[in-house]
């Protein structure tokens, strides 16, 4: 008797500690995606992105002998100048003031997270295509290469 009580409690325990888990996730996760982020459709894009850059750098660099364990710390760093990236755009564009959203900015910066995104997806792409030139597979004309490398590459003030 007594030891189909103890299975009984340690179920029940077992349920509430599943149950406050899943309470703490919802929480957490809400918590994230109003204060940090939440166009994780994005990031998987860009993860493909970073991914096929990645690997066509590497596959570059073999052919041409100069790979360097160094060069895979460069998509570490990236990766977290992207996530602060998008981290910041996101409390920009999403923060409210008394609980409504910043209108002024709402008038100002409409569309900066959609620039932004772009932006990321243009470079990756370009680096990608560059990859695939040392490689010998050149896709993009030229022409259009040299413009969306110089609107990458403008300074401030240019």
């Amino acid at each position: 008797m007594r030891t189909d009580m103890r299975i009984k409690n340690m179920e029940i325990n077992k349920d509430v500690f599943l149950a406050t888990v899943a309470a703490l996730w919802a929480w957490a996760t809400a918590l994230f995606a109003k204060y940090f982020f939440d166009d994780w459709e994005f990031v998987g894009f860009l993860g493909a992105l970073v991914f096929c850059d990645t690997v066509t750098g590497m596959l570059a660099a073999v052919k041409n002998k100069c790979f360097s364990s160094k060069k895979m710390g460069a998509t570490v760093y990236k990766v977290l100048v992207y996530s602060i990236t998008l981290i910041a755009v996101h409390a920009i564009t999403r923060h409210t003031v008394s609980g409504k959203p910043n209108v002024v900015v709402g008038l100002v910066v409409e569309y900066l997270d959609a620039t932004l995104y772009t932006f990321i997806v243009l470079r990756e792409a370009v680096s990608i295509h560059e990859n695939l030139k040392k490689l010998g597979y050149g896709l993009m004309p030229v022409f259009l290469e040299k413009k969306i490398s110089e609107w990458l590459t403008k300074k401030d003030g240019e």
